[in-house]
């Protein structure tokens, strides 16, 4: 204890001084904290993804857009003709459109889930239904609608509740659709969980421009398929792109691969600017803890000369690195958390989310709170060294 109240009596002697050292540690703890937050973000979007992907093994996407959509729909549309056209390519088990967009409900922007309840749950799975039921065929008559938990609590409708949807394309003669809320369902996707699953001809409905729609054409924006049998996916893959004009086909496991080679590359980066800050700052302490050395040279030497062994020296000298470390590691931490939490609120967009959101775990503050206290030691060793190393005699004469 002795050595810590001396400790910290000779770190206030320079108050400005240990507040700049401390500092220089506090950006790089913050610093790694908000990257790791960031990385353990992308891990989670990456789960996401992969959860999106269900039971499909690939999927099939338009390389051209189609005059009269909803800008807002999520990708270029493709003719819903061609989803048949797969189901007959040899090898394809299961077929199944989708179309998806920005909607609003309630006066409230939400996303919209068009899909065929019979294929889509065979090939994806049932969803996470928490209240209610699953959206059934039936329910085509009926507009019946299943929706996210997070927009029934933020809407503050339950099951029964009539949700009505504004039409953007086909219903021009009718502005908002009355849908019958028969579910609530949690997947775990941020934007399913605050949007709202339709028959897909009810989707395209409202997503399709009044003309096109009068034309009779139909389109999704993605389509999901399963193979018969999942080693010859590269085979199928092959067939679609022969048969199938104008569209971009991948299989899951190649986006799986490419997504987890961007977050490594991606971590390896944001890992690599973390250490520049935290080196910069253990490079603070480390010219600190020297003129502070230097300053307190007679002072050495006059403890020595009184019975001060080399071992208690060198323990006095670290104890004020280690505590410079504790004080930048739990500032850094603080700070850091704070700072990505904010930054996380303000870049949230219209549907309540980025495409990844930084995640602060307990694990990661505890690893960036050690890391500040080593970084803090690592700093002071040298500096203690030479001190616990000084001749009393030849520093009683430093002047």
């Amino acid at each position: 204890m002795s050595y810590v109240i001396m400790a910290v009596r000779n770190l206030s002697r320079s108050k400005l001084r240990t507040t700049l050292t401390t500092l220089g540690i506090v950006v790089g703890v913050s610093l790694m904290v908000a990257l790791f937050a960031i990385g353990e973000g992308m891990n989670v979007r990456m789960e996401e993804q992969l959860r999106a992907l269900g039971g499909a093994e690939i999927m099939i996407y338009s390389t051209s857009g189609t005059r009269g959509m909803r800008v807002a729909t999520r990708g270029n549309p493709i003719s819903e003709e061609y989803v048949e056209t797969v189901k007959a390519i040899p090898g394809v088990e299961l077929a199944t459109g989708i179309l998806s967009g920005s909607g609003e409900a309630r006066k409230n922007q939400t996303f919209i889930i068009g899909i065929d309840p019979e294929s889509y749950f065979q090939l994806m799975g049932e969803l996470n239904i928490i209240e209610g039921r699953t959206l059934l065929p039936s329910d085509l008559d009926s507009y019946g609608t299943v929706i996210g938990l997070n927009l029934a609590e933020e809407l503050n409708v339950t099951i029964g509740s009539n949700l009505n949807t504004k039409s953007w394309g086909g219903a021009w003669d009718a502005p908002w659709i009355s849908f019958e809320i028969v579910g609530i369902c949690e997947t775990g996707n941020p934007q399913q969980d605050r949007g709202m699953f339709i028959h897909l001809s009810h989707a395209q409905y409202i997503l399709t421009s009044k003309d096109e729609y009068g034309a009779g054409e139909r389109h999704v924006t993605q389509i999901l398929v399963k193979t018969e049998d999942p080693s010859q996916i590269d085979d199928v893959v092959k067939r679609i792109e022969e048969t199938v004009p104008d569209v971009r086909v991948f299989a899951a496991k190649t986006m799986i691969q490419r997504i987890q080679e961007s977050m490594s590359t991606m971590i390896l980066f944001l890992e690599g600017i973390g250490s520049i800050a935290l080196i910069a700052g253990t490079i603070g302490i480390l010219n600190t803890m020297m003129m502070s050395v230097f300053e307190r040279t007679r002072e050495i030497g006059t403890l020595k000369a009184i019975g001060a062994k080399d071992r208690e020296i060198l323990v006095i000298i670290l104890t004020e690195a280690a505590i410079i470390g504790i004080l930048a590691g739990a500032i850094g931490c603080m700070t850091g958390a704070a700072g990505t939490l904010l930054w996380a609120n303000f870049s949230r967009t219209g549907y309540g989310i980025t495409s990844i959101q930084p995640v602060i775990t307990l694990e990661i503050l505890l690893t960036m709170f050690g890391i500040g206290i080593v970084t803090g030691v690592l700093a002071g060793l040298y500096p203690a060294w030479r001190a616990s190393r000084m001749d009393p005699v030849e520093a009683l004469r430093h002047g």
